[in-house]
C-alpha cells in the first residue's frame, strides 16, 4: 500500500476513534468530551508525518484526562488505543535509541497520572495505558527491524548481483581484447607483405568484437529479468565453441573431455566456462604463440578442469592487489566449494587446475 492510501486509511482511523471517544461521553460535558477526545484521537491522522509530536500530545492529553478523572467509552480510552498507537508509529518510524526514549518518558507519565486518578476519584485505574504503550513499543520495534533486515538482504543481494555482473563484464572483455590485440599484431606485422592475412585478421577483430558485443548485451539483460535463467549465457558445453574461435585466431589450443558428461547445474556449468576461459585468456596475454592444452574431467561428484601452456611468462602470475584474474578464478570456484591452482610448470609454462563439486546447494 502506497504512503497516500496509508494516509487516508489513518484519517479514517483517527475520525471512527474520535466519535466512538466523544459521542457516548457528550453528556458528561460537551465541551471537555470534544476537547480531550479531538487531543487524543485526531493527532493519529498526521501519526506517520510527525511521529513524535503526536505522541507528545496524546500522551500528555491522555495523562491530563486520567489524571482528572474525565470518563470516556471504554472501547478507546481505557483499551490505551491512542497511547499505544502513537508508541507504535514512533517504534517503528524512528530508530531504537529514540523510542526507547520516548518509551522511557511515557510509562512514568502515564503511570503517574494512573497512580492521581486512583487516588482523587473513585474510579478504579488499572495502568492499561501503560500496557498500551509498552505492547505499541514493541510492535512497532519488531517492524522496524523485520523491515531493516529485509532491506539489508536486499542491499547485500544487489551487491552480489553488481559482484557477478563485474565478473561477467571481465571475462568478456578480457578475453576479447586480448585476442582482438593478437589479431591486430598480426595484421600489423603483415600488412604490407601478406594484405590477404591482414584482412582476415581484420575481419576475425570484427566477428570477435560482434560476438563480445552480443554476450555482453545478454548479460546485462540478465541483471534486468527477473528469471536470469531464461536469459542463455555460456556454459561449460560451449567450451567447444570457445576453443575453436580461439584456434581460428591462431593460437594453439587443444580440448580434450574425458569422462561422462554431467548435467551441471546453470551456475556451476557457466563458471566452469568461465574459469577456462579466463586461464585461456591469461595464456594468450602472458604467453602469446604458447601451445595450451584444456581438459575437461567429469569424476563422480565432482568437474576437474585443467588449462596447461608452454610458454614462458611475460608478466608475473599474480599481480600485487589481486584483480580479476587468478584471484577471480579462485572466487567463482570457492562459491561452489571447489578450489582453483595456478603456478609455474616445473619444466616450462603455467598450469591452472582448478576442481569443481557436483551436487552440492550452490547458486544459481
Amino acid at each position: 500500500m502506497t504512503e497516500e492510501r496509508w494516509q487516508r486509511v489513518d484519517v479514517a482511523v483517527a475520525v471512527v476513534a474520535f466519535v466512538l471517544l466523544t459521542v457516548p461521553a457528550l453528556h458528561h460535558g460537551p465541551v471537555g468530551a470534544l476537547a480531550f477526545g479531538a487531543a487524543t484521537t485526531l493527532p493519529i491522522a498526521v501519526r506517520r508525518r510527525w511521529p513524535l509530536p503526536v505522541l507528545a500530545v496524546i500522551v500528555a492529553t491522555t495523562a491530563i484526562g486520567t489524571a482528572a478523572g474525565v470518563e470516556f467509552t471504554p472501547f478507546v480510552s481505557n483499551t490505551g488505543v491512542g497511547v499505544g498507537l502513537a508508541m507504535y508509529t514512533v517504534a517503528e518510524r524512528l530508530g531504537r535509541r529514540t523510542s526507547l526514549a520516548a518509551l522511557a518518558v511515557t510509562i512514568p507519565v502515564v503511570w503517574a497520572a494512573t497512580g492521581i486518578a486512583y487516588a482523587t476519584t473513585d474510579r478504579d485505574q488499572d495502568g492499561v495505558h501503560v500496557v498500551a504503550a509498552l505492547a505499541g513499543w514493541v510492535a512497532g520495534d519488531l517492524v522496524r527491524a523485520q523491515r531493516r533486515h529485509r532491506d539489508d538482504l536486499a542491499a547485500r543481494r544487489r551487491a552480489e548481483e553488481r559482484l557477478r555482473l563485474s565478473r561477467e563484464v571481465h571475462d568478456v572483455v578480457s578475453h576479447s581484447l586480448a585476442v582482438i590485440a593478437v589479431q591486430a599484431g598480426v595484421g600489423r606485422m603483415v600488412f604490407d607483405t601478406q594484405p590477404d592475412q591482414a584482412r582476415t585478421a581484420l575481419a576475425e577483430i570484427e566477428q570477435l568484437s560482434r560476438t563480445a558485443l552480443d554476450e555482453l548485451r545478454r548479460i546485462l539483460s540478465s541483471a534486468r529479468d527477473d528469471e536470469p535463467s531464461r536469459t542463455t549465457l555460456p556454459s561449460i558445453d560451449d567450451l567447444p565453441a570457445l576453443v575453436d574461435a580461439l584456434r581460428g585466431n591462431g593460437v594453439a589450443v587443444t580440448l580434450t573431455v574425458e569422462g561422462e558428461p554431467a548435467d551441471l547445474p546453470a551456475g556451476l556449468g557457466r563458471s566452469a566456462y568461465r574459469i577456462v576461459q579466463e586461464a585461456l585468456t591469461n595464456a594468450v596475454k602472458h604467453a602469446p604463440g604458447a601451445a595450451v592444452d584444456v581438459t575437461v574431467r567429469y569424476e563422480p561428484g565432482e568437474v576437474r578442469l585443467s588449462v596447461l601452456d608452454d610458454g614462458a611468462r611475460s608478466t608475473p602470475s599474480l599481480p600485487p592487489g589481486g584483480g580479476w584474474g587468478i584471484p577471480g578464478m579462485q572466487e567463482r570456484a570457492a562459491l561452489f566449494g571447489g578450489t582453483v591452482e595456478a603456478g609455474p610448470r616445473e619444466d616450462r609454462g603455467f598450469a591452472v587446475e582448478a576442481r569443481l563439486p557436483v551436487g552440492q546447494a550452490v547458486p544459481a
